[in-house]
């Protein structure tokens, strides 16, 4: 995915296009990148993801994770 500003539409639009048609960003599940994105989406107002809805349920997908398990994905 590379480096995208979250607060921003491009970037919400990016992140939703690389995730079209998958759960996680680069695989079938959980990576490093995964937690860098989650942990930049928690800063995101929730009404900023309007509009986004892959975006808004990849984040529910790993909010169901704990912080501990979130801190292992590599």
């Amino acid at each position: 995915l590379g480096t995208v500003n979250l607060n921003s539409k491009e970037g919400l639009l990016k992140l939703s296009s690389a995730l079209q048609g998958k759960s996680f960003v680069n695989s079938f599940g959980p990576s490093a990148e995964d937690k860098i994105i989650y942990d930049a989406l928690k800063q995101v107002p929730r009404s900023n993801l309007k509009g986004f809805p892959a975006v808004v349920a990849y984040f529910g997908t790993l909010s169901q994770f704990s912080e501990e398990v979130r801190n292992l994905w590599m």
